[in-house]
């Protein structure tokens, strides 16, 4: 796992995870100091929180550390890495723009990027997938908490047509949940970038490929493992990273909508 990973991981697990005000109080210090390596000082925190350095350690080894100094050698430098890469991109994209300005660059982006979408859409791929989709026994979404947000109304639409349909977090899918899986499952997984994809994540595919199951992808770029997929389905803009989620909401409606259509065609050949 890189260390940006370890990074969003550390802070995925201070978003979700902290359960009572000690935790609260260790990783309100730790964030405030994520980026200053002098001050991230295990006796620093302790006083600063009024938390012992021992419940800090656990704090630090319930969040997949295996101590301290890993957690501080893994964060700090690519913490501030990752913030000076952050101002760069901003003084790169606006440099002195007002804020009207800025908003446009905003919107334009968004715009090409669900544009892109649309215009590269390939309907029979598309088909394919629903197709997939109506003809499983099961259908596990796997993504970020965002991208499933998203698919929400897809899955009530899977749902309402007779197919279990779960969303899954990435981080939370277990071993039990895979062992589920038969070769009329299918596994639908959303990536909007390369850099995010995990060793778990990995593991779930693997785990899933070996069950014989259906393993589809929508991507922004084409990944690294690629080849773990049946169904690979690319959109919006290479490198564009959470420009994406817009053509995601779009995907996911259009995938609601033409599943309702495909439905409703086969009632009105029934009668």
């Amino acid at each position: 796992m890189s260390n940006t990973q370890n990074l969003v991981m550390f802070i995925e697990h201070c978003d979700l995870q902290v359960t009572n005000e000690t935790e609260h109080s260790i990783s309100k210090e730790l964030i405030k100091e994520i980026t200053n390596n002098e001050d991230l000082i295990i006796e620093k925190v302790s006083e600063r929180s009024l938390v012992s350095q021992a419940s800090i350690s656990r704090f630090i080894r319930k969040a997949k550390f295996p101590s301290w100094a890993t957690f501080r050698s893994h964060c700090t430098a690519t913490a501030e890495h990752m913030r000076m890469r952050r101002m760069a991109r901003h003084n790169k994209l606006f440099k002195k723009e007002s804020k009207e300005e800025i908003a446009d660059v905003l919107y334009n982006r968004i715009f090409e990027n669900v544009y892109a979408t649309k215009k590269n859409l390939d309907y029979e791929k598309i088909d394919v997938l629903l197709s997939m989709m109506l003809e499983a026994d099961q259908v596990m979404i796997l993504g970020d908490e965002h991208a499933l947000s998203i698919f929400y109304t897809l899955q009530l639409d899977l749902v309402f047509h007779g197919i279990p349909t779960y969303l899954y977090r990435l981080e939370n899918v277990q071993k039990l949940q895979t062992n589920f899986l038969t070769e009329k499952s299918v596994l639908l997984y959303l990536s909007i970038e390369d850099l995010f994809t995990r060793n778990n994540h990995i593991q779930i595919l693997e785990t899933a490929k070996k069950k014989h199951c259906k393993i589809a992808c929508l991507a922004q770029q084409e990944l690294s493992i690629h080849s773990l997929f049946d169904y690979f389905y690319l959109y919006g803009i290479e490198n564009s990273t959470n420009d994406g989620y817009y053509s995601l909401f779009f995907l996911s409606q259009l995938l609601s909508e033409l599943l309702v259509e495909k439905q409703r065609n086969v009632s009105s050949f029934r009668y």
